[in-house]
């Protein structure tokens, strides 16, 4: 082989070995991309599911309350019903 021949073709092997890295680097950005995304998720559930329990907490109190309340309102009937 001559041996500009063989300079072609190892300038087009670089060229190859070069657009084959760029194209590795572009899709490890986008999975880097991609984990965040999941990540954020992971986090936005997280605190979904803390909101969750608390307003169940928060519900079980107001309930308990409106029981303690009920109760209070029937028996200050009942002794109205009295007199």
């Amino acid at each position: 082989m001559k041996p500009q021949r063989l300079l072609i073709l190892l300038l087009i092997s670089i060229m190859l070995v070069n657009v084959s890295l760029f194209f590795q680097m572009k899709l490890k950005e986008e999975n880097n991309k991609l984990l965040m995304n999941m990540y954020d998720d992971k986090i936005r559930l997280i605190s979904y599911e803390n909101d969750i329990k608390a307003m169940e907490e928060h519900r079980k109190y107001v309930d308990e309350f409106m029981e303690e309340f009920s109760y209070l309102s029937e028996e200050k009937e009942n002794t109205l019903d009295y007199e």
